[in-house]
């Protein structure tokens, strides 16, 4: 019997630097999110830290996105996948293992 597996990735332009396999039922949805975000800001400075807080919603032009996690759509391997940052980046998607 197969059981799910978050593959979470971090990617420094295309190669890859780091890689793991977790169980589904270790690691919710919401804690992977805040991995992946953790995982991109070991990489910023602390002022883009910083930046990425800011309340964009009041016309701050400092706010920056390299913190936000985003949806996007699968391909062969997967039917989605949580997306955070530009470079490095991070992506988690939902596998099964055989």
């Amino acid at each position: 019997m197969s059981k799910k597996l978050w593959d979470i990735s971090v990617f420094d332009s295309l190669e890859r630097t780091f890689h793991v396999r977790v169980p589904v039922h270790e690691m919710s949805e919401a804690s992977v999110k805040q991995c992946l975000r953790a995982l991109v800001a070991k990489s910023l400075s602390d002022e883009e830290v910083v930046d990425c807080h800011l309340n964009g919603r009041w016309g701050s032009k400092k706010r920056i996105s390299h913190l936000e996690v985003a949806r996007s759509l699968g391909g062969a391997k997967y039917s989605y996948a949580w997306t955070c940052g530009s470079n490095p980046h991070a992506m988690a998607y939902v596998v099964r293992d055989p």
